[in-house]
């Protein structure tokens, strides 16, 4: 049997190994009493999940980023050396998952003072063989557990470049002459989304307030009934019951769709929830308005 060691992929996993060690010891820069959850290190790639009961701000992980990078550039030694477990105590050591330690133990030491773990995995000599740090996300792993994405090595120029691809490609969609000008060109559609929400919310509350004043389709049970059909099923119900529930009405009044969807609205005498409850109809919202769908509205105003 012959045994065979990928050292490109060994490299890898090595450097992802001590970006984590680095890692690690800049989260406790912002959270100091965080303990390590579980980690996954792969090539140039690393998960880190750890205690935490918010994410990092943007500020925060630029912060860590760039003083990991220093590390990096830096060239600190990796020392790995075998000693006492009371002796690696005195060192501050961390250790992790509530391992069970016999009495000698290995410890990996980044510039004697940077990082100091209990470790028994594979690293490299110098944080300058990392060559280069990036997160790449966050996420909520359970109630109070996030987790790091991040890249290392090749793997954040690789990161970069399909960053870039895609910026370029957004920009071509957009008619832009540069991924430079995503930025302005997304600002002006966000005001101007707004500027078409308010408009479509005036143009809302003009139509509701005009079909309020119209005459029914149907009276049933003293609620005024309006069947929407045409142009008036362009208007989302959420949006209808917003409006009508805010309308001081002399009347209950309920609009339906062929499909059963409707919106029922009640008054300071009668209430919405009162009327479903009578006509045996299901939806959920409150005692002023009413919003499900259910085939019985169809039958009892067309009945």
């Amino acid at each position: 049997m012959k045994i065979t060691v990928d050292l490109n992929r060994r490299r890898s996993l090595m450097r992802a190994h001590t970006a984590t060690h680095l890692l690690h010891d800049q989260l406790q820069r912002f959270f100091p009493d965080t303990k390590q959850e579980w980690s996954w290190v792969g090539t140039d790639a690393l998960r880190f999940d750890y205690r935490a009961d918010r994410f990092l701000t943007t500020e925060e992980v630029d912060e860590i980023v760039a003083t990991i990078n220093a590390c990096i550039i830096a060239d600190y030694a990796v020392v790995v050396e075998e000693m006492s477990f009371d002796d690696a105590k005195k060192l501050w050591a961390k250790a992790f998952f509530a391992d069970k330690y016999g009495d000698r133990v290995r410890v990996v030491r980044i510039d004697q003072t940077t990082s100091i773990e209990l470790c028994g995995g594979t690293h490299v000599n110098h944080t300058g063989e990392i060559w280069a740090f990036l997160v790449t996300g966050q996420e909520s792993v359970s109630a109070g557990v996030k987790r790091i994405h991040a890249v290392c090595g090749p793997a954040v120029a690789e990161y970069a470049q399909s960053l870039e691809h895609r910026l370029v490609s957004y920009a071509r969609k957009l008619d832009l002459a540069s991924w430079s000008q995503i930025d302005e060109k997304m600002t002006k559609m966000i005001i101007d989304m707004r500027q078409m929400t308010t408009q479509r919310e005036t143009l809302f509350h003009a139509l509701v307030a005009l079909l309020a004043q119209t005459n029914p389709d149907v009276i049933y049970d003293g609620c005024y009934g309006y069947r929407l059909q045409g142009w008036w099923t362009l208007i989302p119900l959420k949006d209808l019951a917003s409006i009508l529930k805010n309308l001081s009405l002399a009347y209950p009044l309920c609009v339906w769709d062929e499909t059963g969807s409707f919106v029922l609205v009640g008054t300071d005498i009668v209430s919405a929830k009162t009327l479903a409850q009578t006509w045996w109809v299901r939806g959920g919202w409150s005692d002023r308005c009413i919003q499900g769908k259910d085939q019985r509205i169809v039958a009892l105003m067309t009945s």
